[in-house]
């Protein structure tokens, strides 16, 4: 059994050391701090007068900032032009500097209408503002005015190179970077513009800028140019075949147009003429195969600057091609229906009118 301990066994318990109270001496510490506010205090410092300079004001009623100065141009354009009628300058019609800027913020925000007018402005204030000119040729591509893209591109390089040579050494940097960029543009414009071999000589020429551009964006000069060159040699194929055709040689004008298509699928002129062959063939249903793909290819093209398309003539002449069929199957409401679209887009086009009175 366990041993029960009596009541008068101590149990042992932790026990606190009693808490021991510090003594401040108050009154020395009252002594030190006498002592220490005794302490020399520094000299008065001397007296001297100072005289404050203030930046010249041209005019008493503006602020400096306001009255004279202005913010350093954009290099190459200086041009501010008063003519003597003039009472002041409006900067919104005579600054080309201001006038870019505002081009640049239209163009950024797809208002190209509006850009390529700010554009004009700068150039018609100053005809050597090459930067205004560049920005104009990029709207004018994205507006499908290729040859007026190019024509801009052509003025740079033109100035640039009349320039004497002390004055191109004075700012190279800069005429680098704008005849690189302005062989680029008139590429891609001669490109669209079907100058195949102008525009590859472009391409090759700004590859050669290579502290401009970026050894990606060179690549991807190769890689247009390597789709430049399918185009031409597709578009050669494509001839011949309009040559059979016009002999009236449909077999042989099929088989051209047929190859000129597996060089490049998405030759639209070498598409829609395979539907004119099954058209002369009294083919409809093929014909209105080929036709809608071509339209299709059309419509898919930069869809995002469609409404600016110029060019509407294969397009005015495929819509005429379905109608055609259509008509033919006896379904005029559709033939209706590309016959007005086609109109829209030519409203002087003597068959489409013709076709419209038949179906009507």
């Amino acid at each position: 059994m366990e041993e029960v301990p009596a009541d008068d066994d101590e149990v042992e318990e932790d026990q606190e050391p009693e808490p021991q109270i510090e003594e401040v001496d108050y009154d020395r510490q009252a002594a030190e701090a006498a002592e220490a506010a005794a302490a020399k205090l520094p000299d008065v410092r001397e007296t001297k007068d100072v005289k404050m300079e203030f930046t010249e004001k041209k005019f008493p009623h503006m602020p400096a900032r306001e009255s004279h100065h202005r913010e350093a141009p954009y290099p190459k354009s200086k041009k501010v032009e008063k003519s003597k009628d003039d009472t002041f300058i409006d900067i919104e019609d005579k600054d080309p500097l201001w006038l870019k800027d505002k081009g640049d913020h239209w163009y950024k925000r797809n208002d190209y209408y509006s850009a390529l007018n700010a554009y004009t402005k700068s150039i018609k204030n100053d005809e050597d503002f090459l930067m205004s000119r560049l920005n104009r040729a990029t709207t004018l591509l994205r507006m499908r005015q290729y040859q007026a893209a190019a024509d801009d591109c052509t003025d740079i390089e033109q100035k640039i190179n009349g320039l004497k040579k002390e004055e191109r050494e004075e700012d190279e940097e800069y005429y680098y970077k704008m005849l690189g960029r302005a062989y680029v543009r008139r590429g891609a414009a001669l490109a669209w513009n079907s100058q195949y071999d102008a525009a590859t000589l472009d391409l090759k020429r700004a590859m050669e800028y290579t502290k401009l551009f970026s050894e990606a964006e060179i690549e991807k000069m190769k890689k247009d140019i390597a789709i430049i060159e399918v185009r031409k040699q597709s578009q050669e194929v494509k001839l011949s075949g309009d040559l059979a055709n016009a002999r009236n040689n449909l077999g042989d004008a099929l088989k051209y147009y047929t190859e000129a298509m597996e060089i490049d699928p998405r030759n639209e002129y070498a598409l829609s003429n395979i539907g004119v062959i099954h058209l002369k063939k009294q083919d409809y249903e093929n014909c209105l195969t080929w036709t809608n793909k071509a339209l299709q290819m059309i419509e898919a093209f930069q869809a995002d600057t469609r409404e600016f398309q110029q060019d509407t003539v294969l397009e005015v002449k495929l819509l005429q091609r379905r109608a055609k069929c259509y008509e033919v199957k006896d379904l005029f409401e559709q033939a209706k229906v590309d016959l007005d679209r086609a109109m829209m887009l030519d409203k002087e086009n003597a068959p489409v009118k013709a076709a419209q009175a038949r179906v009507q």
